[in-house]
C-alpha cells in the first residue's frame, strides 16, 4: 500500500503520511484528505475517510487500489454503499489504476 501512495502522490501531488487526531491521512491533497486502501478493504476507507476530513476541513477521500479486474466489485460495492448513505456527493472515489494517468505504469 505504501508503495502505491508514493506512486499516486508523485502522479497527484500531496502530503504523506500526515498525522492527525486519531490517525495518520495516507495522501492530502490541498483540497482532498484521502484514504487509500486495498480494494477487499473498502469498508474501513469509508470511516477513515470522514474523519480525516473532518480533522482537516477538507473533502474526504478515497483511493481504492485494484490488483485485479475481478476485484472491481469492490468498487461497486463502495460506490453503491455511498449512494445508499448519501455520501456519493461528499466523498471523493478514485480507484487505482483506472483513474490515473499511467495505466500502464509499474505498479
Amino acid at each position: 500500500e505504501r508503495d502505491f501512495s508514493n506512486h499516486i502522490q508523485q502522479l497527484i501531488g500531496g502530503e504523506r503520511e500526515v498525522v492527525v487526531e486519531g490517525g495518520r491521512i495516507d495522501l492530502l491533497t490541498d483540497s482532498v484528505a484521502y484514504e487509500v486502501e486495498w480494494a477487499p478493504n473498502w469498508k474501513e476507507a469509508v470511516g477513515q475517510s470522514l474523519w480525516y476530513g473532518l480533522q482537516t476541513n477538507r473533502k474526504p477521500g478515497i483511493i481504492l487500489l485494484l490488483r485485479s479486474q475481478s476485484e472491481y466489485k469492490y468498487l461497486i460495492q463502495l460506490n453503491t454503499a455511498l449512494m445508499y448513505g448519501g455520501l456519493d456527493k461528499k466523498i471523493s472515489v478514485l480507484a487505482y489504476p483506472q483513474d490515473f494517468s499511467d495505466v500502464g505504469g509499474s505498479h
